[in-house]
């Protein structure tokens, strides 16, 4: 039955080389096969039609071969490709881990600078303050004495203490500065060597 004509229902005991169609005795005395050429299916035509098969198995195997071989190249280079990605992702974490404890070193140095630096000025301001109100207290003290002579000492109570006050109150003078406060550490965090860094 796989070999009788769908249309009449006879044998295919013909084939349409123009078709390339197996054809009964009815299809072939019709259109479109009429005026085709047309032969009886034979050994002859079978070996030439199995050349045929042969030829495209061998087409068929050859393009096979060739689409497993670029198959393989395509998986190779996925496999490689992820394994360059997971490679260069650890060598980005570990400049990232090394970058972040330079930095983070750095930054402690400096921190440390600038609190040693306020120490050590707050050091120096105490001590310049103690000194400073040392002074005022002596000042005041001059004051006091330097306007209870103008206003009630005599003439020979003043000249016996005007010398006194101005020479002590020159030295008190040439002593007496203000010194600014500084924090400033060695190196600042800009002028790191980027060497350290990198």
């Amino acid at each position: 039955d796989l070999f009788k004509c769908s249309k009449h229902k006879e044998n295919c005991k013909l084939y349409c080389h123009t078709c390339e169609e197996m054809i009964c005795h009815i299809c072939r005395s019709i259109q479109p096969h009429h005026s085709h050429e047309v032969s009886y299916i034979d050994d002859k035509l079978g070996e030439s039609n199995k050349t045929t098969l042969t030829q495209c198995l061998s087409s068929v195997r050859t393009q096979r071969k060739a689409i497993r071989s670029a198959l393989q190249e395509v998986q190779d280079s996925k496999a490689s490709l992820q394994q360059q990605s997971e490679n260069a992702l650890e060598e980005i974490a570990g400049t990232k881990e090394h970058l972040v404890a330079l930095v983070t070193a750095r930054c402690d140095g400096l921190a440390a600078e600038v609190r040693e630096a306020e120490d050590k000025g707050r050091r120096e301001l105490e001590r310049r303050e103690r000194e400073l109100k040392v002074s005022l207290k002596k000042l005041d003290a001059f004051h006091c004495l330097s306007e209870d002579m103008s206003l009630n000492g005599t003439t020979e109570e003043q000249l016996s203490v005007t010398k006194k006050i101005v020479s002590r109150m020159s030295s008190l003078s040439s002593s007496i500065s203000m010194p600014r406060a500084s924090i400033q550490p060695s190196v600042g965090l800009k002028s790191c060597d980027r060497e350290e860094v990198e």
